[in-house]
């Protein structure tokens, strides 16, 4: 298993992943940022799929194919917006990440795969606000919660130097980070045993 945490534009990766995951809107139409970009690269067929599957409610999850991505499905995981920090904002961060992971597993084991790879966002620090700082935690521990029991491999995908910085900051440790700059990519790597 892996986990990479890298920089790159998640509706346009420079390589193929099974599963992107995007930070949508709870109702079947293109939002802003992020949600805008996928949808505007995968083409209208998307968003009809999309109608079909009626709202969502925050913390879950949705799917539908990828169309123009380069992956075979999208999962579309609805956030909340950022308060407080004292209305479960995290917590609903949280279920995103982990029903998005174990739709990627669910995904592998339905199509006979040996391993599974998967993109994901920051969820909901665009659009939404929640704080880099509380994201990126939760996605990694889930993450690694996953890669240690399943064969995965994980894309965290920041954009902007924003992100870039605050990740810096949760993982202080310079010599776990390189940079590609043939891909223009940053990447931390964890595997683990």
């Amino acid at each position: 298993m892996s986990i990479h945490i890298i920089r790159a534009d998640l509706s346009d990766l420079p390589f193929y992943v099974d599963l992107i995951e995007n930070t949508a809107n709870p109702e079947p139409k293109v939002g802003k940022g992020l949600d805008k970009a996928i949808f505007d690269k995968a083409g209208p067929t998307m968003l009809e799929e999309r109608k079909k599957i009626g709202h969502i409610i925050p913390g879950d999850i949705a799917i539908t194919n990828a169309y123009g991505l380069n992956a075979k499905k999208v999962i579309h995981a609805v956030s909340v917006a950022w308060t407080d920090g004292f209305h479960d904002e995290a917590s609903c961060v949280q279920k995103c990440y982990h029903r998005s992971l174990a739709a990627a597993v669910d995904y592998m084991h339905n199509h006979q795969m040996l391993s599974v790879s998967i993109a994901m966002p920051l969820i909901g620090t665009g659009i939404y606000q929640i704080p880099i700082e509380v994201s990126l935690p939760l996605a990694v521990s889930e993450s690694t919660q996953f890669a240690l029991k399943y064969n995965m491999e994980i894309f965290l995908v920041v954009f902007n130097e924003a992100s870039v910085s605050a990740m810096k900051k949760v993982f202080p440790v310079e010599e776990h980070l390189t940079y590609t700059e043939s891909r223009e990519i940053l990447e931390y790597e964890y595997s683990g045993t």
